[in-house]
């Protein structure tokens, strides 16, 4: 008798707590990504050149290794040499 008491007095309360606002889900999140007008600007080694964006700064230049760098958005590219011998 006491143990259908306690479930009726438990269920009582699970109802009043949960009857609360409804909830909403949260609207999808889209990535707003802006990057401001880069110019480019030429690398040349002995064995190759390309462009690059003057965004990003030159560091690290070994011969034909050295590393991009990008402050503003936080991240590096590492470029690095090797002929293909025996191919």
């Amino acid at each position: 008798m006491q143990c259908n008491w306690f479930i009726f007095l438990l269920l009582s309360f699970m109802v009043f707590v949960s009857c609360k606002e409804e909830v909403l889900p949260k609207p999808r999140a889209q990535l707003r990504l802006e990057y401001p007008q880069g110019n480019s600007d030429i690398v040349e080694t002995p064995d190759y050149s390309f462009q690059y964006n003057t965004l990003a700064q030159i560091k690290n230049r070994k011969g034909s290794s050295f590393t991009l760098e990008y402050p503003g958005l936080k991240g590096a590219v590492f470029i690095t040499y090797k002929p293909v011998e025996n191919n």
